[in-house]
């Protein structure tokens, strides 16, 4: 999965509960239908294998929800979701050798075969790598805490429901943010600073659980140990430099003789200062003995 696609995952997946949330209500009224083609594709094209029931029906409903959407914006970004789902709840079937496109591929392929009674819209199937998976169901589950926060005030028992996730979202938020400030992962990091400030935007309006309304441990800022470190990677590079200009170049050839007069001209200058220091030391010297012959003449003459 290219970097540009990677992105758009972490730009919705703040959208994937509520895609959920609106995907699990969806009537299951061509389930009966489904049941009998899903049998027929999995002799036709999955040999047989039992396994491949749960995730044909599953499939099945998805896209055909996502068929019902008008935009094909939003068909896409639904889209995501599908793709995000289907590695979450299918990642790996028993006897069936292939990874989630294998899977959807050969899903479509056999819905193909029954355009009337699979009226589904062909999202494109897209690979998630274990790295990005890891890093969107984190995200995925600290946002599902936040909409069912959202939700739960609009229910009878909104105080209880709302500080127990709210606890849950904390804890889930502590454990990611060590996470993230051990392995600097700079987009997983910011995306749990957004987090974050809509949790306190939240708990801030809300009258209830205000004993949840915590500051959260921001991402560790890694700019100030590399702006240390500038100086010292500048001083050690211009040191190199200059040795290897002053060994093995020209350069060194002139600055020698550069050096060695400015070493003379430093060594004249030190040495007439030792002198006038010497001389200045040697005329107080004088001047204190000079009067005190004068101050012993004055007292042997009285």
């Amino acid at each position: 999965m290219s970097p540009d696609v990677e992105e758009e995952y972490y730009s919705i997946v703040n959208s994937f509960p509520e895609y959920k949330d609106d995907f699990d209500h969806t009537p299951k009224d061509n389930d009966r239908t489904y049941t009998g083609k899903c049998n027929h594709i999995r002799n036709s094209h999955f040999e047989g294998n039992l396994n491949i029931m749960a995730p044909c029906l599953s499939i099945a409903r998805h896209l055909a929800h996502i068929n019902g959407y008008g935009t094909l914006d939003e068909k896409n970004k639904r889209c995501k979701y599908f793709n995000y789902r289907v590695k979450t709840q299918y990642g790996r079937i028993q006897d069936f050798n292939g990874n989630n496109e294998d899977l959807c591929n050969k899903l479509t392929a056999g819905y193909d075969i029954y355009p009337s009674d699979f009226k589904i819209y062909k999202c494109k199937i897209e690979n998630i790598s274990e790295g990005a998976f890891k890093e969107l169901r984190d995200l995925y589950n600290l946002h599902d805490k936040l909409y069912k926060i959202k939700k739960s005030y609009s229910g009878p028992n909104s105080s209880s429901s709302s500080c127990e996730t709210a606890d849950e979202f904390v804890q889930l938020y502590d454990g990611y943010i060590k996470e993230c400030n051990t392995k600097r992962q700079t987009k997983f990091c910011n995306k749990l600073t957004e987090l974050s400030n809509n949790y306190q935007a939240i708990m801030e309006t809300k009258p209830t659980c205000k004993k949840m309304l915590q500051v959260l441990e921001p991402p560790k800022d890694n700019d100030q140990s590399v702006t240390a470190l500038v100086p010292f990677v500048i001083i050690l590079i211009m040191s190199i430099l200059f040795f290897i200009l002053y060994k093995f170049t020209p350069f060194g050839l002139w600055i020698r003789p550069q050096i060695l007069r400015k070493k003379k001209i430093w060594n004249d200058i030190h040495e007439k200062v030792a002198q006038l220091f010497h001389n200045s030391r040697n005329k107080v010297s004088n001047w204190r003995n000079s009067e005190l012959n004068v101050l012993y003449q004055s007292l042997g003459n009285n």
